[in-house]
């Protein structure tokens, strides 16, 4: 079966998940107003009222606000941005997810929170979101099929913007225009800040160093570009700035967790089980 061209919905930069040709009735995405699209990578639902393995969680430099509804029990969560890939979460759990998934750069601009040590973390949403919460919980128990346009109402209202958040935001985007492969000196210099003060304000808005968000940037441009057609390595390696090919294969294997040809026999699998094969882009 030929898989079509990726679409780019940002032009720019859009991070895609291990299966990403996946898309049917226990997991879909929403994508965001125009206004929200520079922050919000997709708001989703997924359906674990049938028992099924979720696919494997991998670096995508989001981070997500989720509601779960199991009956009339519903509680919340806050994953940050992953730096490491994961196993599906086992959890015992029956019911519906609803969620929003967040750039690395844009949750402090909603939530207003320092993002420090936020990596791999999962907490209570409120912790973070306390406005989103109380705003969501009662539309998600009562009318469901409200929540997309109530979120979109509460992030729009909630978006902050200040001179220093507009300097990282300069940076955040020569980092995603150059596909990871821009040095610390030319990423402050973006931002008009100082190689220390680019560190501390990437920590704090993001939770990420400069340079991991630059090498996660690179890795999810690389992982997105193996599944066109005639994805060549050797070309990649030059493409992405890679030292040599033991360089890539040992650097995307180090953040997606399997070796890149094992990690491409996953995520185009899943197409046979589709009857249109458009990837969750």
């Amino acid at each position: 079966m030929k898989i079509s061209a990726l679409p780019a919905h940002n032009a720019v930069y859009f991070p895609i998940p291990a299966a990403p040709f996946f898309l049917g009735d226990r997991y879909r995405e929403y994508s965001p107003c125009p206004e929200l699209s520079p922050f919000i990578r997709c708001f989703w639902e997924a359906d674990y009222s049938q028992k099924y393995t979720p696919s494997p969680v991998i670096p995508d430099t989001c981070a997500d606000v989720l509601f779960y509804i199991d009956g009339s029990f519903l509680r919340t969560s806050f994953c940050g941005v992953n730096d490491r890939p994961s196993s599906p979460n086992k959890e015992s759990f029956s019911g519906r997810i609803y969620a929003v998934r967040f750039y690395a750069w844009a949750v402090s601009l909603f939530s207003g929170e320092s993002l420090e040590d936020s990596v791999n973390l999962s907490c209570e949403a409120g912790a973070f979101f306390p406005g989103l919460v109380r705003e969501l919980v009662p539309i998600l128990e009562n009318s469901p099929s409200l929540w997309i346009p109530a979120a979109e109402k509460w992030l729009y209202d909630s978006l902050q913007i200040h001179s220093e958040n507009a300097r990282m935001m300069n940076t955040v985007y020569s980092v995603l225009k150059y596909e990871g492969r821009i040095s610390l000196t030319d990423m402050a210099a973006e931002g008009v800040l100082s190689p220390r003060q680019l560190q501390r304000v990437f920590q704090r808005e993001m939770g990420l160093s400069p340079k991991k968000f630059s090498q996660l940037v690179r890795y999810q441009s690389l992982w997105r570009a193996s599944l066109l057609p005639g994805f060549q390595v050797l070309d990649a390696v030059e493409r992405f700035g890679y030292t040599d090919q033991s360089h890539l294969l040992r650097e995307f294997k180090r953040f997606h967790g399997l070796p890149l040809s094992q990690a491409r026999e996953y995520a185009l699998g899943n197409v046979a089980f589709l009857q249109d094969p458009s990837p969750v882009l």
